[in-house]
């Protein structure tokens, strides 16, 4: 520090303390105001000449600007233009003492402060935020997701009105009432500014629930109930109420201790709710636009690295029509969110935040008419930090060329626009844990102060009256909410006229048809993390959800297509040929609501969503001539894909004859083993553990080796990173590089470049050639993206043993985990306890392969389809090998269910098939019972009758 610095520093401090003649300090008897600190926070303590004249010339450019802005006759700026020619004029004085300079500078920033508060869009007088603590210090508390959960919440926050637009306004506490204490995320305003709509954990609870009162904090009622977060509610122009809700019971692929949030919707009284996304991941903060969409952030990772991919979307207020807005392409930002309209204009304002950093931040704008992903469209306002977490991009581009710096802050967050160029926001010095406070300011850098709270002022909004947006119609047939009795839900139907549209150079006379494939939602956890990052592991490459084969139907002759599907669940999309290998691959989800008509331009995520049944497309296709079909499902119908079941039962039958221990090439022994490969190093180093996964899958996947998180592996051709078996290894690259979620070449990833299945196929590696049901099943498991487990294995496994479980608002489940009817909810928020079974845990002298999660080795889970068996023939109660079924019933009491068909089909197939969880195989015909699966044969011209109790062990093998 130099002697300048030291002397206007003290000078300062002397200003607060009074010291008598000995010595001692007393209580301070002077004081600088909240914005007198920090004007001199924004000059860096050293308010020099140079810095007055810059302020000064900021002004005039202010006056200037807002002379522009049609205004009331009565403002005037003539006053403050004298002002600031009189202090001019006395900074030429060589004479000038620090005191001297000190005043002339809160004198400019006191008129500057003058102009920019006669800026006209300014209309209101008073602001609601909130003002709130950082959450808890648990494992990365400032996670994107798990920041927002409720149970790590810290209390002391609180939801006030300011009453005016000085520092020193008063403040007025809405909520929690007197006494009490409370967590608080953003709230809303009603239109006419009567109400107040909130989200708070109250001191006693461990989740948020959503409130509503009277604007002056009079008839507080509670609007939602349960053990599940509902944040971030917002008014809708029909009266409803859109939040986000962890009621989806999903949790975060690659954090399993981690809740989800989906978008919900309800009725103004909280009623009637029901879940309008179908995304596995979080959906952050929906706000409305000025046309009545809803604009929100989306994370998702369909076949695509974790790290970046949260950008923004829109959706109607009914849950329709959802559409990518930006960004869904572009590492840069890391993570757009906190979006806001601004009034009159297509474009928005919003945060770049960090995956692991959301209280960093910059702010930007966005202009969807000018592109949707990097750097086209996005211009960034807060000029003077970076994008948090990704870094600028090899082009930074700016909004403006005037952008100047006050002040060292290093993060701003939750951007409230009231026009193109000026907006509320919430703005920290640096260090992780240093205060927001708010302020007005301009996109030019020009910053006024409003409100220091006690921690975080942040989500503010002008306690005002708004414009309704235009109220977009309800198309959905919403089904009756009733869990006890399940109401049928319309299927929605979606249709393009040309799946060639604007997508790459396919090559048209291969595409036969168009293949459905389902994600499920990750409803299950083991709440620590098996592999890299997720658990359970569903597959090597990424955090994976459970995938199902929908069905295919065809392309017509004019690149048409117009089926149905169910709605409130995730697809994808792949064109495929006659062979059903996939030619190009959609590397994003979508859905759709009840009774949803939407169509598609071509099949390439860079536009695969557009309008409903208002669409401009035009109804003259072969296929909308044809009406919606039902899709033809695979011959597995019902069956999730998975390696155990898929594949290497081809691989015992086709090909370890050769491919075993003893071939010259010890990578290619493709027999059933343990992995020799331990836990991602990145995580944790468990070398005394197994590996989740086994051989030959990881060779088969993963090349034999970790992915390695982040870091760039070897690519092919195309530039591309694949397996063996052809499987796009999604996190193959760096963190950084845009080439991770580019368009892929057709052809380029999955079966057509398997090496596995162009030798399984062609007759020519050593003449063999697998059957067509086999090699359908490769080709399927292939196209998926070589999932390890399936639906059917995670329905196995127990459920985690979890040693602060008292700590968490709902348990974690694995083998019974709840499946969510999302327009069917259990209304309390109580679902898991409603729509479950009792918990399956096992022994207490179990010792598990997996850290704290108490699961069974992969390799001993059952397998569940006729004519593949399991990968181990334990023994066990079983039939003789020469019997002949003639029935089979499962059931207890005056109920038993027919089963015949489906023991028949384990008992033909010719494989060996370990019977398990009776209730996988054959429904439950009498819940809450124990069952027998009586199963009558002849043996030896013999008829016997075998008794079986529920979940015996049983080796079925002809």
């Amino acid at each position: 520090m130099n002697a300048k610095n030291a002397s206007v520093i003290g000078l300062i401090f002397l200003s607060l303390l009074v010291i008598p003649a000995w010595g001692e300090i007393s209580a301070p008897k002077v004081t600088v105001s909240a914005l007198e600190k920090e004007y001199l926070f924004q000059a860096n303590g050293v308010p020099t000449a140079g810095l007055i004249q810059d302020h000064i010339g900021w002004a005039r450019q202010m006056v200037e600007r807002l002379n522009k802005i049609k205004a009331p006759a009565s403002v005037s700026f003539k006053k403050e233009l004298k002002a600031l020619k009189t202090i001019e004029s006395q900074l030429t004085k060589a004479d000038l003492t620090e005191e001297a300079l000190l005043k002339l500078y809160l004198d400019t920033r006191e008129v500057k402060r003058s102009i920019a508060f006669k800026n006209p869009f300014i209309d209101f007088n008073k602001i609601l935020v909130i003002d709130n603590p950082y959450p808890g210090r648990s494992q990365e508390p400032a996670h994107e997701a798990r920041h927002r959960n409720g149970h790590l919440a810290q209390n002391g926050g609180r939801l006030v009105v300011l009453g005016g637009l000085d520092p020193d306004s008063p403040v007025k506490q809405l909520a929690p009432e007197a006494g009490q204490l409370g967590s608080f995320w953003r709230p809303d305003l009603s239109f006419d500014g009567t109400k107040v709509l909130f989200c708070m954990k109250p001191q006693d609870e461990q989740v948020f629930h959503i409130f509503e009162m009277n604007a002056d904090g009079t008839d507080l009622k509670q609007l939602t109930f349960g053990d599940y977060d509902d944040l971030d509610p917002i008014y809708l122009p029909d009266g409803k109420i859109m939040f986000s809700t962890s009621r989806a019971n999903t949790y975060i692929r690659c954090m399993p201790y981690t809740y989800s949030f989906v978008l919900a919707r309800c009725d103004a009284d909280g009623k009637n709710i029901y879940i309008i996304s179908r995304n596995s991941e979080c959906d952050y903060l929906p706000s409305l636009m000025n046309d009545g969409r809803v604009i929100y952030s989306r994370w998702e990772y369909t076949d695509k690295a974790l790290w970046r991919v949260q950008s923004l979307w829109t959706v109607n207020p009914d849950g329709t029509n959802v559409r990518a807005f930006w960004g869904n392409q572009s590492v840069w930002p890391d993570h757009t969110t906190e979006p806001r309209a601004i009034p009159g204009s297509q474009n928005i304002f919003f945060t770049g935040l960090g995956h692991h950093a959301w209280f960093d931040g910059c702010v930007g704008q966005i202009n969807p008419a000018e592109g949707l992903n990097f750097p086209k469209g996005l211009y960034k306002v807060t000029q003077d930090v970076e994008w948090p977490e990704s870094g600028d991009g090899p082009i930074d581009p700016k909004l403006n060329d005037q952008y100047h710096r006050e002040g060292a802050y290093a993060e701003y967050k939750t951007p409230y626009p009231l026009s193109e160029e000026y907006y509320l926001v919430s703005a920290r010095s640096g260090g992780g844990r240093a205060k927001f406070k708010l302020f007005l300011m301009d996109v030019y850098g020009n910053r006024e102060l409003l409100w220091e709270g006690k921690y975080n002022a942040i989500h503010a909004m002008p306690f005002k009256a708004r414009v309704v947006p235009p109220m977009q119609p309800d198309s959905v047939k919403w089904p009756k909410i009733d869990p006890a009795k399940p109401q049928a839900v319309a299927p929605g139907i979606l249709y393009t006229n040309n799946v060639f549209d604007g997508a790459p150079e396919i090559p048209r006379d291969k595409v036969k048809y168009l293949r459905i494939i389902q994600m499920d939602p990750k409803t299950y956890s083991t709440w620590a993390k098996t592999y890299q990052h997720d658990g359970p592991a569903v597959g090597a490459s990424q955090a994976e959800s459970v995938k199902f084969v929908h069905g295919t139907v065809p392309v017509e002759k004019d690149g048409s297509v117009c089926f149905e599907l169910p709605p409130g669940k995730a697809f994808y999309f792949q064109l495929i040929d006659e062979n059903y290998m996939c030619i190009q691959n959609m590397r994003s989800f979508t859905g759709v609501m009840p009774g949803e008509t939407r169509g598609c331009n071509g099949c390439h995520e860079l536009q695969q969503n557009t309008g409903n049944t208002s669409s401009s497309i035009p109804n003259r296709s072969i296929a909308m001539t044809n009406g919606p079909v039902k899709p033809t499902p695979p011959p597995w119908a019902g069956q999730s894909v998975s390696y155990q079941r898929f594949v290497q039962p081809v691989l015992d039958q086709y090909c370890v004859e050769c491919h075993n221990e003893k071939h010259k090439n010890p990578a290619l022994n493709f027999k059933f083993r343990d992995s020799k490969i331990g836990w991602q190093i990145r995580v944790q180093t468990r070398p005394d553990e197994k590996s989740p996964f086994t051989e030959p899958y990881l060779t088969l996947a993963a090349r034999g080796d970790y992915v390695r998180w982040g870091q760039s592996m070897e690519k092919d051709d195309v530039g591309v990173p694949v397996s063996l078996a052809g499987t796009f290894i999604v996190e193959g690259y760096g963190t950084h590089d845009p080439e991770s979620l580019k368009t892929l070449p057709p052809m380029s990833i999955l079966s057509h470049k398997s090496k596995v299945i162009r030798n399984a196929m062609s007759g020519k590696h050593h003449k063999v050639k697998v059957d067509q049901a086999s090699l359908r099943r490769l080709i399927a498991w292939t196209d998926c993206n070589g999932p390890y487990l399936g639906k059917e294995e995670i329905r196995q496994m127990y459920d985690p043993k979890i040693e602060n479980i008292a700590s968490l608002p709902v348990r974690p489940r694995v083998g019974t985990a709840p499946e969510i009817q999302r327009f069917n909810l259990y209304q309390n928020g109580n679902s898991v306890a409603a729509a479950t079974g009792p918990l399956k845990l096992a022994p207490d002298n179990y010792q598990s392969a997996r850290h704290g999660s108490s699961l069974p080795r992969p390799e001993s889970l059952l397998a569940v389809p006729a004519a593949y068996r399991s990968l181990e023939t334990p023994k066990s109660q079983g039939l003789p090998q020469k019997a002949k079924i003639i029935s089979a019933a499962y059931g207890q009491g005056k109920t038993y269910k027919d089963v015949t068909e489906t023991v028949k089909g384990l008992w033909t197939a010719g494989q060996s098939t370990k019977l398990t969880q009776y209730n996988t195989f054959f429904g439950d015909p009498v819940f809450g019972v124990a069952k027998d699966l009586k199963i009558t044969y002849t043996l030896a011209g013999k008829t016997k009758e075998a008794i079986f109790s529920e979940n015996t062990p049983i080796q079925i093998m002809r």
